[in-house]
């Protein structure tokens, strides 16, 4: 099978900026000529953000008042890199950070979505996924549905947390989870486009005073060392 990692999430998030409204642009006057597009996200609500896009590097940063959040289709292996177009997000967060009305840090939350696909139908891929990890008692219940998957949560004692979410995939999975968020040219997610196989959605959580580039990359390493055996 084929391995993609279509889409990475990261959020760094703080006590709230109870006047973000007033002050936001302000703060990310500097970053705005960086930018493909930006707009309001969830606009009219108690969180709504400015939504910077740097399409021609696929990926995105969303500013509320209690946090930013990353999205990227970036290499993997570069995201952690002290050069790389990432570290833009933590300019933004340490100018955050640097505001005189600033709270604290509180957690991360970093998540990583794998999809690895084959050349079985749908339906040979979930009757696999069944006979594998589903009790009778549980196929019972089911009565067959293709629609399933399994959650593992594990918490440790210095307040992280890891889940694992994985099953069969099929290509609309693709809007469910908004796995390519930015169009690429040369486009290298064209087998999730049209095969099936098996999704892995692993989620981090930790509770952090301080959160930079190294931190993202920690993370990114402790979530490539999960791996589910799906043959």
């Amino acid at each position: 099978m084929d391995s993609f990692i279509p889409k990475i999430q990261f959020e760094a998030r703080f006590t709230n900026l109870l006047d973000f409204k007033s002050i936001r642009n302000k703060l990310l006057a500097p970053f705005v000529k960086y930018v493909s597009s930006f707009s309001l996200s969830n606009e009219g609500t108690h969180s709504e953000g400015i939504l910077l896009e740097f399409e021609n590097d696929y990926f995105s940063i969303d500013c509320k008042w209690d946090r930013l959040i990353l999205v990227s289709q970036y290499n993997l292996d570069r995201l952690g890199d002290k050069n790389s177009q990432i570290s833009l997000f933590f300019e933004i967060l340490k100018r955050f950070q640097d505001y005189e009305g600033f709270g604290k840090m509180l957690n991360y939350v970093c998540q990583i979505i794998r999809v690895d696909v084959g050349e079985e139908s749908f339906e040979n891929y979930c009757t696999r996924f069944r006979d594998k990890y589903l009790t009778e008692t549980a196929l019972d219940i089911l009565h067959g549905t293709n629609d399933i998957s399994i959650v593992l949560d594990k918490w440790d004692e210095d307040e992280k947390k890891i889940q694992t979410k994985f099953g069969p995939y099929h290509p609309n999975d693709i809007n469910r989870h908004n796995l390519i968020p930015f169009p690429m040219e040369d486009d290298v997610f064209k087998d999730i486009r049209g095969k099936n196989g098996y999704i892995n959605i692993v989620t981090l959580f930790e509770s952090r005073s301080k959160i930079d580039q190294n931190v993202l990359k920690e993370a990114i390493q402790e979530i490539r060392k999960i791996k589910v055996k799906d043959e």
